[in-house]
């Protein structure tokens, strides 16, 4: 009788692991590959601050689809035929490299701030699809880890196109954000003036352990280990390959940290430690109260207009 029941208890214990097994594969599916949908942790109030601001929101996609944009492609280091969208504006000599979030594209991230930055300040913009986003190329996204190469590689193409004389400023909004400061720790051109960074994580495995915590009530422990290996094997990087801090700590390019103190899906206190550890000579951290993930400029235009104005003009300005 002993041993039946040991036999049961073991294949009971066999058939939870199989099931454990399959969730965080899973979860690999949901958080990694191309094309899965994902809203773990996005509040009702993110929501709520999209559709107040739909009208400003809206103004930009209009003016991003009458403007004349070009498609650009280049190879990454690894091999995917990566493509964006150029909008030269005047000479084209002072561009924003944009890069937007976690499954979402350009024309929705910096579609608000599109007509401040084309408009109003003059700027050229170069909108990346992120690889395994839009029609880039790539079946997992790695939060960074892989994508700040490709921002380092982004900016040398745009030095080609436009000319040795070519100012850059790095600007990401989310994942973004992760992948341009990142960047920084790279052989980035001396070109590339500075860094935008708006509501960015620390590091993959930091956001991971934040969105079980707060949205599946789990630890690191053992979930996020076992995904982790599951991401090496599968998309070949780990979610402690790269960080914010480790590149802020040896960061020499201005940067300026823009956060929304409402953001529920990205604390943040993740932009409050990267400004803190950031070693550039020029840096800034603007809080806007009441903001929710991404929509910094939404809730306080006029703050986030001035801000940048002057941070761009004394970066740019020799």
């Amino acid at each position: 009788m002993l041993k039946v029941l040991l036999w049961a208890a073991g294949g009971i214990v066999l058939l939870l692991a199989a099931a454990y097994y399959a969730v965080c594969r899973r979860m690999i599916g949901i958080a990694l590959e191309r094309g899965k949908v994902f809203d773990a942790g996005i509040a009702e109030g993110y929501k709520t601050q999209i559709d107040e601001h739909r009208d400003l929101i809206d103004a930009g996609a209009k003016l991003f689809d009458s403007l004349d944009g070009e498609d650009k492609t280049m190879t990454s280091f690894d091999g995917l035929k990566l493509h964006a969208k150029f909008f030269k504006n005047g000479d084209g000599k002072r561009v924003i490299l944009a890069a937007h979030g976690f499954r979402s594209n350009g024309r929705h991230d910096f579609g608000a701030v599109l007509p401040f930055y084309y408009e109003t300040l003059g700027y050229s913009l170069l909108m990346i699809d992120q690889r395994a986003h839009g029609e880039s190329e790539g079946k997992y996204i790695t939060y960074g880890v892989c994508e700040r190469f490709d921002i380092r590689d982004w900016a040398r193409a745009l030095i080609e196109w436009c000319g040795d004389d070519v100012q850059i400023i790095l600007d990401g909004i989310s994942m973004g954000a992760t992948a341009v400061l990142m960047s920084t720790a790279l052989d980035l051109p001396k070109q590339v003036c500075g860094v935008v960074a708006d509501c960015g994580f620390t590091s993959p495995w930091d956001i991971f352990r934040h969105i079980l915590a707060e949205s599946f009530h789990l630890g690191a422990f053992p979930t996020l280990y076992i995904v982790e290996k599951m991401a090496h094997r599968r998309a070949h990087f780990g979610f402690r390959d790269a960080s914010t801090l480790d590149a802020m700590q040896i960061c020499k390019l201005p940067v300026l940290f823009v956060h929304g103190e409402d953001d529920d899906f990205v604390p943040c206190e993740m932009s409050e430690a990267a400004y803190e550890v950031c070693a550039a000579k020029k840096k800034e951290l603007v809080l806007v109260e009441g903001a929710q993930h991404g929509c910094s400029y939404l809730c306080d235009r006029a703050r986030c207009e001035e801000t940048l104005r002057r941070f761009l003009r004394e970066i740019t300005e020799k």
